[in-house]
């Protein structure tokens, strides 16, 4: 753990996160500015960052219940965890996360290494001390961390990908798949999430890009993750309220930003 973070962890927490200076991850303390001026506040209420983590640890325990559970979802896993330690940062105005945001996001940092590299044990273990997220203290408030060097553009794609499938499914229902039982709370998760997403996002503002067409650089990106952030605001508020009609306004209007960003920049396939 670095020096500066003075923590009271629950028992086990810390020795693995020393696993994370053991196999070499460099966690930024110093995040620059890469909001860029952008206005996010706070991007969720408090009760809705705590489910939105409860959700990503039940699918954590799920990918590491057994070593072959872990060998077919490592790849999933690995994302699941780059997308925690976003909503960690995301929810870091809360007062539930204001002080657990460095240990939080080192260890989920430190979970997607170890998937990478698909060593179970070390997973199963980090992913333990991850459940007992609501338990960590800390004497101080930690910097920023800078998710544009934290967490890998692909790995972020890949989630963003995945939670636009589900927003997008969700534009498709009725009215009364709108009122069945937690089916609003559901779809608020995942606009919740994808707003998470979107400070990731700015923080991989670009200065320039060789991808990018003539002339466009930071400026296209910076805009279109703003507007994508407060399209997905508006997802979120739309689902608690379940109105459909606006929901789908929203959408379309991150929709929108996305493809206008898509159609300037672009991640590379292997």
């Amino acid at each position: 753990m670095a020096p500066s973070i003075r923590s009271r962890l629950v028992p086990g927490l810390a020795a693995v996160l020393m696993l994370a200076l053991v196999i070499g991850l460099s966690v930024p303390a110093d995040a620059e500015d890469a909001r860029n001026g952008a206005k996010t506040g706070n991007l969720m209420p408090g009760p809705e960052l705590v489910r939105n983590l409860e959700l990503s640890i039940k699918f954590m325990q799920s990918a590491t219940r057994s070593a072959s559970e872990f060998n077919q979802k490592a790849k999933a896993l690995e994302n699941e965890a780059y997308a925690f330690a976003i909503l960690v940062q995301a929810g870091r105005d809360t007062d539930e996360m204001a002080r657990k945001a460095g240990p939080l996001t080192e260890t989920a940092l430190a979970l997607a290494a170890v998937a990478k590299k698909k060593n179970y044990n070390d997973a199963k273990n980090l992913v333990a001390a991850l459940a007992d997220f609501k338990k960590v203290e800390s004497d101080s408030t930690p910097p920023e961390v800078n998710l544009g060097k934290a967490v890998p553009i692909r790995n972020l794609m890949e989630v963003v990908r995945d939670v636009d499938q589900e927003l997008k499914k969700a534009t498709r229902l009725t009215a009364a798949s709108w009122n069945q039982r937690g089916k609003a709370d559901e779809i608020t998760n995942h606009a919740n999430r994808m707003t998470a997403l979107c400070l990731a996002m700015l923080h991989h503002t670009p200065e320039t890009d060789p991808d990018a067409k003539k002339g466009q650089t930071s400026k296209i990106w910076r805009e279109t993750s703003q507007e994508t952030l407060d399209a997905c605001l508006e997802l979120a508020k739309a689902a608690r309220a379940k109105n459909s009609a606006e929901f789908k306004k929203a959408y379309m209007a991150m929709d929108k930003a996305c493809t206008r960003c898509h159609d300037v920049y672009r991640v590379e396939e292997d």
